[in-house]
């Protein structure tokens, strides 16, 4: 897999496209895209969502120091949250202390929050794509699978609705309510 110098995936070519599209298909279905809405990116990497929003603030997070905007993101005002490819990349305790910290954020706001995943399928189409694409190691740091992340997610917050983006991928949003 081609990395940048961050250590993030370098989507170029065909796996440029295929983000982009990604990416487009996130926005149609959180519904996010709109100049009233502020959007935290967490684990924005190299800031793909900022620049294919045409009007939201977008607010990105990243555990490496050189690609975030923000050292803490529970600093920040947003109203939504885009975990776009990066909860796989998390065990099942750190989504659960994730999904503890976002409801937390949410109690002192004191008003809901939406959260819009998307995760690869990891389907034998993804198996496809990352051999057409030369990206053997594309899934290398996979903790867990999309499924479990729902299951975590979904026992915490309140499930809005599930896409399937052709087999590829799974977007998903939930409503983030103050105790």
């Amino acid at each position: 897999m081609r990395l940048t110098p961050d250590g993030v995936s370098d989507y170029s070519g065909l796996a440029g496209i295929y983000l982009s599209l990604l990416l487009k298909h996130l926005l149609a279905f959180g519904q996010f895209d709109s100049a009233d809405r502020r959007v935290l990116d967490f684990g924005c990497g190299t800031g793909k969502l900022a620049k294919t929003c045409k009007s939201a603030c977008v607010i990105g997070f990243d555990i490496i120091p050189e690609l975030t905007q923000v050292e803490k993101w529970q600093n920040q005002d947003f109203d939504t949250v885009v975990c776009h490819h990066v909860l796989y990349a998390l065990t099942p305790n750190e989504i659960l202390n994730f999904c503890d910290e976002l409801q937390e954020y949410t109690n002192q706001r004191e008003s809901s929050i939406l959260l819009v995943t998307a995760h690869s399928r990891q389907s034998w189409l993804n198996k496809f794509g990352m051999a057409l694409l030369q990206r053997p190691d594309a899934h290398k740091k996979t903790k867990v699978q999309w499924e479990q992340i729902d299951d975590i997610v979904s026992k915490q917050f309140s499930k809005v609705s599930s896409k399937n983006f052709f087999g590829l991928s799974q977007s998903i949003s939930y409503e983030v309510r103050p105790n």
